[in-house]
């Protein structure tokens, strides 16, 4: 099982993040896989394996009754967030049949046998489209963006470009996170939408005023005294650093 760290985070308290024990017996206590009703038995002891930074990765090995009738149960981080979605990978050893599912909190139990009935469904890709739209429209950072390109938009055919544009940037931009291809820093990226909102915002004022020299120098110059202050910041941090922890002169 891979988490993204910002979900096991959720687990602590403020200022202080969950140990690793912590996250194991969270997990035990919700995901297990289910053979005629009756959960399997794990198999001590659940192994923490190596992962991309930001996230954490867990491996856990189970003994059923039977091989026939399986279910998998996930009820983890539905209690400290009811919209967060478990994506599962599953293959049988033996067909090696490989198929994927959706663990949400209105679906925290799949089938994994069964024949062409039990087959994992939910993973559909018109569920996959639900999800990206209310992704999009649930979030204020996508709207507000939208909400930019379609104001400078001018005729129907621009409109249809920055749209249809955006959709493919996002879709890529996920795809490769998804697949692990890239692993930016959340950080980064939430600093880099909040800009790309403001310079979009700013291009809408410079379009209406007809002064796209004067804004740009305006843009510039926030950005410019924004840096500043961050690199003054690290400079008084490091001072801070060097005058705490810098052993005594003799």
């Amino acid at each position: 099982m891979t988490i993204p760290s910002i979900e096991t985070d959720r687990l602590g308290t403020p200022g202080s993040p969950p140990t690793d024990n912590d996250i194991k017996r969270y997990l035990i206590e919700r995901v297990y896989p289910v053979a005629t009703r009756q959960r399997c038995t794990l198999i001590p002891r659940v192994e923490t394996l190596s992962a991309v930074p930001g996230f954490k990765k867990y491996d856990f090995t189970f003994r059923c009754a039977t091989a026939t009738d399986l279910q998998i149960h996930s009820a983890a981080f539905f209690d400290v967030g009811p919209s967060h979605t478990n994506f599962a990978q599953v293959q049988n050893a033996a067909s090696g049949e490989f198929t994927e599912q959706l663990i949400t909190n209105e679906h925290q139990t799949v089938d994994t046998t069964g024949g062409e009935e039990g087959r994992l469904k939910s993973a559909r890709f018109l569920e996959f489209i639900r999800m990206g739209t209310m992704h999009i429209f649930t979030g204020v950072d996508h709207m507000s963006f939208l909400l930019g390109l379609v104001l400078i938009s001018r005729r129907l055919r621009d409109l249809v470009f920055v749209v249809t544009g955006f959709t493919i940037g996002h879709s890529l931009t996920l795809a490769l996170a998804v697949t692990g291809i890239l692993r930016p820093h959340a950080e980064y990226i939430d600093a880099l939408v909040a800009l790309t909102i403001a310079l979009i915002g700013a291009e809408n004022i410079a379009v209406q005023t007809q002064r796209p020299r004067l804004v740009a120098l305006g843009v510039g110059g926030v950005m410019l005294l924004m840096a500043l202050a961050q690199w003054l910041g690290a400079c008084r941090a490091y001072c801070c650093w060097v005058q705490v922890y810098s052993p005594p002169t003799i």
